[in-house]
């Protein structure tokens, strides 16, 4: 066919003429087509057949085409079209080669109960599962570890580990990365997704999670989809995709998120949505796209937002110094060996030091000893009082701070207050004396680090897969305490609190869906009176009701909130009583009964928090 010759070379058009888009549309496939393999009977053979033209002439005796990206093809905007991209195999192609083509790309999957029992029992307890009795299940087994422990798949072609195989266990045959990244992984993946289907099938109601980001190296734009629900009364949060998006406007995120929990939920447009995201334009009209009920903002983006957008930003003071500290780190970048000498020269001094304080000591010791003879009864009966001193985190290296990952200004801050003699020396050797800081700059680090500091704590406490609203009202107590006036803050701190003051009932919001999950919350629903607990939740439960969303739950909520009264007191209590315990309870946990704490013990009630 004769290509078009008068192109202007400054416009960008589409690869096919308007005469090859029309022969594209005439293209069909034939189907069925006899299998030369042996394996006639599968049903990949519904979608796979000979390409013809539009007089039913074939077009390729060699290969088969898949009438769906075929379809696909036909469908896409002009400019768009690629008849590339359309799937085909040569006829002596194995049917299990179309199989996964059709679960990956049109996710068409026909996955056997005893492929999904397999997967179950290899995340059971080891005594309830069986041997792998085949090569096969062993290639399973291999890149199920992969994706636990997020190894590699081509750790089992390296030379440690095939030599450790052979000669505890040289009976194994080891697969090659291929095998476990292609055929296993994809039969993990088609069984871990047709147990989910099972798992969600029930529910009627879910919060939907997504976010959008761009990878580093090959600079492809992602889309994550997460769905929150309860279960069984036990929340629960599950990935359903992570996939490629070209277009991250409104209407594209709202199509592919339908698109994701369609795969999940047939019944979709029946089903009660949430969502939560962060506050981009794009991200709120995807969810008016998707008809949410209600849409939240991620509360550890709302954190972020209020300490960079709302306070830091609006300081030049504390600009100038995190721009001063940024330039400091991108100059030591490459210079990380002056950092490592500067850091032995430390270590140096200060082990030169306690050997100059114990020679001192020791001759202290023996001048006391000429003058006061000791007994070996009192020598055996002194006991050592050295004491093993807590020694906290301390970073080897400067980091860098990014406007987008919470924290990473209190990152930067810390590893440079944590190098401050050893950057202060590697500047001065390197010839970058107008980088060094001064007293007062270190002093208003020192400052700025002890005030962000909780404000990390509590970022690590929402991004727990718990019940993070009910946490908003016991946030806003905390953030407004961190914010008091102290007399000895410097200007810039004073100013950073103001800001961070006045933005922080506009960030955390406490609506009514953060006052239901408090009173639903057992560590929470405490804190509101019984009466407002009741008044608030009966409209909700009326409205569920009428969309058969729920049962008749609230009738024992009542005798519940009596029966749990002194039960939770009690375990409110016990866990008071070790909140200081690092051993019985973790840093989250604690940080929890922290807050709960001075709530309860301030006397506030969460409808008054905003006030």
């Amino acid at each position: 066919m004769q290509r078009r010759r008068n192109r202007n070379a400054n416009v960008s058009t589409s690869a096919m003429s308007r005469e090859e888009r029309k022969m594209v549309a005439a293209l069909t496939i034939k189907l069925p087509v006899a299998s030369q393999h042996g394996n006639a009977k599968s049903n990949v053979w519904q979608y796979f057949g000979q390409l013809c033209n539009e007089n039913g002439l074939v077009l390729d005796n060699e290969r088969y085409y898949c009438t769906l990206c075929l379809d696909e093809v036909k469908k896409s905007p002009s400019d768009k079209q690629h008849i590339s991209s359309v799937q085909n195999y040569k006829v002596t192609t194995s049917s299990g080669n179309l199989v996964t083509h059709l679960a990956v790309k049109h996710q068409l999957e026909d996955v056997k109960d005893e492929a999904i029992n397999r997967v179950t029992n290899y995340f059971r307890a080891h005594a309830s599962a069986t041997p792998c009795n085949s090569s096969h299940e062993l290639n399973r087994e291999f890149s199920l570890w992969c994706c636990r422990d997020l190894l590699p798949f081509t750790f089992v072609e390296k030379d440690g580990f095939r030599d450790f195989m052979a000669r505890n266990f040289p009976a194994v045959s080891l697969p090659c990365s291929n095998t476990l990244a292609g055929e296993s992984l994809l039969d993990i993946f088609l069984t871990t997704k047709s147990l989910i289907k099972k798992y969600v099938q029930p529910l009627k109601s879910v919060c939907v999670m997504f976010d959008g980001w761009t990878d580093r190296y090959k600079c492809k734009p992602y889309v994550a989809v997460r769905i929150a629900f309860i279960k069984n009364w036990e929340f629960k949060v599950l990935t359903l995709s992570c996939r490629p998006l070209s277009s991250h406007t409104g209407e594209a995120l709202a199509e592919h998120v339908r698109s994701v929990l369609t795969e999940f939920f047939p019944s979709l447009r029946n089903m009660m949505l949430t969502t939560c995201h962060d506050g981009a334009s794009n991200m709120k009209k995807a969810s008016i796209l998707l008809r949410s009920e209600e849409y939240q903002h991620c509360v550890a983006h709302c954190l972020h937002l209020l300490l960079s957008s709302d306070g830091i930003s609006r300081v030049p003071e504390l600009v100038a110094l995190f721009e001063k500290c940024k330039k400091i780190v991108s100059v030591l970048h490459f210079k990380g060996m002056l950092i490592d000498d500067e850091v032995m020269s430390s270590a140096d001094r200060a082990m030169l030091d306690r050997m100059a304080a114990k020679i001192a000591d020791t001759q202290e010791l023996l001048e006391l000893d000429e003058q006061f003879s000791i007994t070996d009864d009192e020598i055996e009966g002194s006991g050592s009082s050295s004491e093993l001193e807590a020694t906290e985190h301390r970073h080897q290296t400067v980091k860098n701070s990014c406007p987008t990952r919470w924290n990473s200004i209190l990152t930067m801050i810390s590893s440079i207050i944590d190098l401050k003699t050893e950057v202060d020396g590697a500047l001065k050797r390197s010839g970058n004396l107008t980088l060094c800081l001064r007293n007062d700059e270190l002093d208003l680090l020192e400052d700025v680090k002890c005030f962000l500091k909780p404000f990390e704590d509590l970022t690590e406490l929402v991004s727990t897969t718990g019940l993070t609203l009910s946490l908003v009202p016991l946030m806003k107590i905390r953030v407004k305490k961190l914010c008091a006036p102290n007399g000895t803050d410097d200007a810039a701190l004073k100013t950073l609190k103001t800001l961070v003051l006045n933005s922080v009932n506009n960030r955390l919001q406490e609506t009514e869906t953060c006052s239901v999950v408090q009173i639903l919350n057992p560590n929470t629903k405490l804190l509101r009176t019984k009466s407002a607990a009741l008044d608030l939740l009966k409209p909700i439960v009326n409205r569920l009701k009428e969309r058969q969303l729920i049962a008749d739950s609230l009738n024992d909520y009542s005798a519940d909130q009596n029966n749990s009264l002194n039960s939770v007191s009690a375990s409110s209590d016990d866990a008071t009583i070790t909140a200081n315990s690092c051993d019985v309870m973790g840093k989250r946990r604690r940080l929890h009964m922290e807050l709960l704490n001075e709530m309860t013990a301030a006397g506030v009630d969460s409808t008054q928090v905003s006030k």
